[in-house]
């Protein structure tokens, strides 16, 4: 079970409501359940984007990916990148920039000069949703599961049109 600092864990909720406040993260999410590939491919398949992930970490492929302990990954636009830098120093907080989200649909992720993952993020989705689908199969009209099947692999975000500029 992680490690669990009641006192850091307030300082980061803090910081990220600040950094919420300020409209400097995209998005975040926590690396608790199944640790930080887990968060990372969920992010990507929410965002329906991409990633590429480069971590040059001095531990092995498994506790640098599959630890639960307590951190998040953050979004962000690179323009923000110093204010929230300073944001988190002045927390006592730190952070490691480990990649980046990309256009295309596919997920790279790299421990320590070794590529881990590289898979179509339809790949990864109809792995994620595998399970799901077999119970269903044992419940549902197997049309109607295969319907639903397709739909994950080939779902995409939906697009939005605005007839106005949004102010902030």
């Amino acid at each position: 079970s992680p490690d669990v600092n009641s006192h850091l864990l307030k300082r980061g909720f803090l910081a990220v409501q600040r950094l919420i406040q300020r409209g400097l993260i995209s998005s975040i999410h926590d690396r608790s359940d199944g640790g930080l590939i887990t968060t990372l491919v969920e992010m990507a398949m929410a965002g329906d984007c991409g990633i590429e992930i480069e971590m040059g970490y001095n531990m092995g492929i498994i506790p640098a990916l599959f630890s639960e302990e307590l951190g998040w990954v953050m979004e962000y636009l690179p323009r923000y990148e110093e204010q929230i830098t300073k944001l988190l120093d002045r927390f006592g907080l730190n952070g490691h920039i480990i990649g980046s989200t990309t256009k295309t649909k596919h997920a790279v992720i790299c421990v320590s000069n070794t590529f881990v993952l590289n898979e179509k993020l339809s790949t990864l989705r109809a792995w994620w949703e595998a399970t799901s689908l077999r119970i269903e199969e044992l419940q549902r009209n197997l049309e109607m599961v295969e319907a639903e099947r397709h739909a994950v692999v080939n779902t995409s975000t939906p697009h939005y049109y605005l007839s106005f500029s949004p102010r902030k």
